[in-house]
């Protein structure tokens, strides 16, 4: 039997998203709160923020999953730079479990890519096309023809 859903406290400048099974939709906010009907006796599931950033000021969008990682938009709305550590919520098991450091100036915007090792800035000349993990390296393919290695490091938490 479908039930209604009322999640309070999750970050409005961040996208929202339910996952039930092996389903992951974006959701709708208002304010500070996510309202869904689900049906519970289908499966287990996840509500809230797939992305999180250790500054709440940070407008963060899911851009979707991407070649063994994570598309993801970026802006900065305050008037200084801003250095933000951004991860995946690990509750939602049906998504990679990536982070990125990344920098924004004041009032810049940018596309990222983040894979479990770490992330890099995309832009139209600079897009993540492949990317091949081994145990401690992530090689990473971009459409400008250049090779980025990302090498394992501790995940921030």
């Amino acid at each position: 039997m479908p039930l209604a859903f009322r999640l309070d406290g999750i970050n409005p400048n961040w996208t929202c998203a339910v996952a039930q099974g092996n389903s992951f939709k974006l959701a709708e906010s208002y304010g500070s709160v996510l309202r869904t009907v689900l049906n519970p006796a289908d499966s287990n599931f996840t509500l809230g923020n797939p992305l999180t950033a250790d500054n709440k000021d940070l407008l963060l969008e899911w851009g979707g999953r991407h070649v063994g990682g994570i598309r993801f938009f970026a802006h900065n709305p305050n008037k200084q730079e801003m250095s933000v550590v951004v991860k995946s919520n690990p509750a939602f098991k049906n998504i990679p479990e990536t982070f990125a450091k990344i920098k924004l100036t004041a009032g810049q915007s940018s596309w990222f890519w983040m894979g479990k090792f770490g992330g890099i800035t995309e832009s139209p000349e600079k897009q993540v096309v492949k990317s091949v993990y081994s145990a401690n390296i992530n090689t990473v393919y971009l459409n400008n023809k250049q090779k980025v290695t990302l090498k394992k490091q501790e995940m921030i938490k």
